[in-house]
């Protein structure tokens, strides 16, 4: 049942993660429900570094809009990982940047330029400005949130 596999998968992650091995409990993933892999991304993803995370990405885990969704939510650096497609979505890039403005280095280069992505990345991280594209690079309002941000 999809219950006994979230329990194995919690307990072998308890128990090697700090070994740093995920063979076992990938190997388990493809006897898994959707649902129950819905249920590791997300206890991954609570749990665990980013490093994890972005081994749940590399492990084909993530596998359609909504999981993408739900990663870039939780992480926006997972965006380095995300499909050219997904980067150049402003409202994947957006759930991202609102999460970690320094994603935006990730998105597309139209959306590098897109002066509501960049005001969302610079108020949730002032450092985030370097990855504006040239064309908003001396923006005014950018700069001012940039200042505000950082006090």
């Amino acid at each position: 049942p999809p219950e006994a596999s979230v329990t194995f998968l919690c307990s072998y992650l308890k128990r090697w993660a700090p070994h740093g091995t995920l063979a076992m409990g990938e190997a388990k993933m493809s006897q898994c429900t959707s649902g129950v892999r819905r249920l590791w991304r997300k206890f991954l993803v609570a749990t665990c570094n980013q490093a994890w995370a972005e081994a749940d990405v590399d492990h084909g885990l993530i596998q359609n809009r909504s999981d993408w969704a739900d990663a870039l939510s939780s992480n926006g650096l997972i965006l380095s990982r995300a499909p050219a497609q997904l980067q150049a979505e402003k409202e994947m890039v957006m759930l991202a940047v609102k999460e970690n403005g320094e994603a935006v280095r990730y998105a597309s280069r139209e959306l590098r330029n897109d002066r509501e992505v960049v005001m969302a990345a610079v108020e949730q991280n002032a450092s985030a400005w370097q990855y504006a594209g040239w064309e908003l690079r001396n923006d005014r309002d950018l700069i001012l949130a940039g200042v505000a941000r950082n006090g």
